[in-house]
């Protein structure tokens, strides 16, 4: 493309969910690759390398829907002219000096570092054959001890994990 597509001007049909369309108002279109047959889609944005990989998920998700279209994919953008960036580097966002604009992607920049920051989990209070301290709100207590979430894997079915609620 020659010139860069406000991201809301090319997807207009996605301004209807006020939560997405303010999460991607500085999202500049550089180059979209559209199939078809396979009704997919390549979408390379610059403005959103702050963007959280949650937020990426639900853009692309939501286009899909709205345009009816099997698979949408959002590749952020870092500088203006860069060719060859993974989307999982671009989305990291690491330390980006500048502040993102987006919302949702300042809030994913202050998990990432608090994450980094943060210690080890202590050890599974329910472990070594003690009860669980509170009575379950909803199902059964928990038993299992919980798993660290830096290691969990795919195929490892159901686990527990333990953590804090702060957004």
């Amino acid at each position: 493309m020659s010139r860069k597509i406000p991201f809301l001007e090319m997807f207009a049909a996605l301004s209807r969910r006020a939560d997405l369309a303010d999460a991607v108002q500085g999202w500049l279109i550089v180059s979209a690759a559209i199939d078809r047959a396979a009704r997919t889609a390549e979408v390379r944005v610059e403005g959103a390398a702050g963007a959280g990989p949650n937020l990426l998920v639900q853009v692309q998700e939501a286009v899909g829907r709205c345009y009816g279209l099997n698979h949408v994919k959002i590749i952020p953008l870092s500088n203006p002219e860069p060719e060859e960036i993974p989307a999982a580097d671009a989305a990291q966002g690491d330390a980006a000096p500048e502040q993102p604009a987006d919302p949702f992607a300042r809030t994913e920049a202050i998990r990432r570092a608090a994450m980094r920051q943060a210690a080890r989990p202590a050890p599974a209070r329910g472990s070594a054959g003690k009860k669980p301290q509170g009575k379950a709100i909803f199902g059964k207590p928990i038993s299992k001890a919980p798993t660290p979430v830096g290691e969990l894997e795919l195929d490892m079915g159901m686990v527990v994990v333990e953590g804090d609620v702060f957004a």
